[in-house]
């Protein structure tokens, strides 16, 4: 398998928490597997699930500094690589970022009309415009309550000049439903599983 030069793979773990379990479960034996580089940040708990989700920028933002020369892919502790990521070498260079936008309408089958930002994966190039993004998306996420996802959702809203690169929903493909039913929708070829392990410990955190 090959090793990858250009990106590495960045995880947030907060220490002593039930995301460390999930992340030496899922994300590590299959970082291991396919050789893949990666950079773990761990923090103490800030007290709540929502707190700590909104130190997830900080670690890019330290990642991009520690690597300057590498592409920043942020994962979640608990995802899963399936398939070796291939587009992350292939995403072309004028784009900066790359996400999967969740479409409501079909995922859910809700006609909400909702287009949703998933950070659970997300590429991000290592440049000076990222960096002022994520710098803005750290700041607001850890001085307004609201969810660090939204957050970026609203600043790209109002920075227009950033290239942003559709992820196929195969990198960021979420187990299940909100009800723990299967979704309705699944990939061929999934390359990256998110468990969403947030619906367990969303209120358990402290």
């Amino acid at each position: 398998m090959k090793i990858n030069n250009s990106w590495i793979v960045i995880c947030l773990l907060s220490h002593d928490g039930p995301y460390e379990l999930e992340f030496s479960t899922h994300l590590l034996p299959s970082l291991q597997k396919f050789n893949i580089p990666y950079y773990i940040e761990v923090i103490e708990s800030k007290g709540s699930w929502l707190k700590n989700v909104a130190q997830k920028p900080g670690a890019i933002f330290n990642a991009m500094e520690k690597y300057p020369n590498k592409d920043i892919v942020c994962l979640d502790a608990d995802s899963e690589i399936l398939s070796y990521p291939s587009l992350f070498d292939n995403i072309p260079e004028e784009y900066d970022l790359a996400f999967h936008t969740l479409d409501w309408n079909t995922w859910y089958r809700n006609n909400s009309n909702i287009k949703e930002l998933l950070s659970g994966t997300m590429y991000i190039r290592n440049n000076e415009k990222t960096r002022k993004i994520v710098e803005e998306w750290y700041f607001t996420s850890n001085n307004y309550d609201m969810w660090e996802q939204k957050v970026l959702s609203n600043i790209l809203e109002k920075n227009k000049d950033i290239k942003i690169y559709d992820l196929p929903l195969e990198y960021c493909w979420i187990n299940s439903l909100p009800d723990g039913k299967d979704p309705f929708i699944k990939p061929d070829n999934v390359i990256i599983q998110h468990f969403q392990a947030s619906r367990k410990y969303r209120k358990l955190i402290k």
